[in-house]
């Protein structure tokens, strides 16, 4: 299941690649990986799904870690707990608001979390 979900991302990618001029930014991995390559024929697509999937496997250990570490210290400074929390409660969209999908302007007036995280 999971090489199919690979396969079909690397075709897509392929069809959004195709339909951009080479002047557009690459927005993700794949896509920056297949310009890479543009310049030295056709790659694989073996060679692009066993890149995706090395890069799934060894991102995984470090994000969870860091995330248990972060949840940790967090729970271990209970003002920058509250900080946290008071950010979250002043910018994050109530039940009434929370209709629309969550954009990426919401999550950029989480400052102080993202300083916290980073």
């Amino acid at each position: 299941m999971f090489d199919n979900f690979l396969y079909e991302s690397i075709t897509f990618s392929k069809q959004e690649q195709s339909k951009c001029s080479s002047s557009e930014e690459m927005d993700d991995f794949l896509k920056a990986l297949m310009k890479e390559g543009s310049g030295k024929g056709e790659m694989n697509e073996k060679y692009l799904r066993d890149n995706l999937l090395t890069l799934f496997l060894a991102g995984n250990g470090p994000v969870s870690t860091g995330l248990s570490w972060f949840f940790w210290l967090v729970s271990t400074h209970p003002i920058v707990e509250a900080k946290i929390i008071q950010e979250i409660k002043d910018n994050w969209p109530t039940q009434e608001e929370n209709q629309t999908p969550l954009r990426d302007v919401d999550l950029d007036k989480l400052v102080y979390l993202h300083g916290d995280l980073c």
